[in-house]
């Protein structure tokens, strides 16, 4: 499939331990221009487990961004070189 939008521009705007932030300007297929917020981040892997009884498996973690304990699928980072 073909890329419906041309990158013009592309600029770090925050470069941290976890995640990257950059703003990039594009060119839509109509030809308009607008901006791209993007953030980077390392791979990462997350699963899905479902027991004998059709239940889902889900972890119960902090998460500083809203303040609170959330449920989730169990997930983490991968170290370079190393395979999902």
């Amino acid at each position: 499939m073909v890329n419906p939008e041309r990158k013009l521009a592309s600029q770090e705007i925050y470069h941290g331990r976890a995640v990257n932030l950059r703003v990039d300007t594009v060119q839509k297929a109509g030809g308009t221009e607008t901006t791209r917020e993007v953030v980077e981040h390392s791979d990462c892997v997350a699963v899905v487990v479902v027991d004998d009884h059709d239940k889902i498996l889900l972890v119960r973690q902090f998460r500083h961004a809203v303040e609170k304990f959330l449920l989730e699928i169990p997930a983490g980072g991968i170290e370079p070189g190393e395979e999902p």
